[in-house]
């Protein structure tokens, strides 16, 4: 039986696996190979199944909440409960990827910051692969970290130094792939960080559409007061 705590602790590790998969699993492969078109199924795959862990751990929480005001029936509310919980998430979540999708810059203050933190090993193979080839010096002049890598950089590279050329250095550009995977790794980032704030609402918010559910006869189990002290009678004297 999971409490708030446990609940949102296991819903932000299951967020972070889930973000983490999915960037190696389906963005990188579009990276390496921008040919390579994002499987459709896979993806909606992976949102399936990820919605239904934290939906899983939700259920577990409320229906353990709810057995603890109602005396057991959180199993016969089973329907009632689902319905609250599955309800709380899309009032929660649609939004947020409608949101997400429609207005990038939502990511960005995230991107900007978290994102940063994990873009360091990627930086040190760009700077390396600027010494390397010398033609991009100029170029890189304005890049120093990677708050400066942008989502329209790696566009505007390509326009630059890659777009009209012909042969096979349109998809195995070093330079252009690195670009491309900071910033879809500075995104996964700003989203991942997003879900779990917003998700943590979620879980609240299914907890308080399961508790007013009312319960069948009686609540919780009410525990009898502690017997009153009596004082003792009064003898009387004949």
């Amino acid at each position: 039986m999971f409490d708030p705590f446990i609940a949102s602790l296991l819903y932000i590790l299951t967020t972070v696996a889930f973000f983490v998969y999915y960037y190696k699993l389906i963005i990188m492969p579009t990276v390496k190979d921008p040919t390579k078109k994002i499987s459709k199924m896979k993806t909606i795959f992976f949102y399936v199944a990820y919605f239904a862990a934290i939906i899983g751990i939700q259920l577990e929480s409320n229906i353990s909440a709810y057995n603890n005001k109602c005396a057991g029936q959180g199993f016969e509310k089973f329907l009632e409960i689902f319905g609250a919980t599955i309800k709380a998430n899309m009032i929660v979540f649609l939004p947020l990827i409608l949101l997400l999708v429609a207005v990038k810059q939502l990511a960005y203050p995230f991107s900007y910051t978290f994102g940063s933190f994990f873009c360091g090993g990627d930086m040190m193979e760009f700077r390396k692969e600027i010494r390397e080839q010398k033609v991009y010096d100029r170029w890189a002049s304005k890049i120093t970290t990677c708050i400066d890598i942008i989502d329209t950089l790696p566009g505007e590279f390509h326009k630059e130094f890659i777009e009209g050329k012909a042969g096979e250095d349109q998809n195995t550009n070093k330079i252009y792939q690195i670009l491309c995977r900071i910033v879809m790794s500075k995104r996964i980032v700003a989203n991942c960080v997003w879900f779990i704030l917003v998700g943590i609402y979620a879980i609240m918010k299914s907890r308080f559409l399961t508790m007013r559910i009312e319960c069948n006869g009686a609540t919780q189990v009410i525990q009898p007061d502690p017997p009153v002290d009596q004082p003792p009678a009064e003898t009387l004297n004949t």
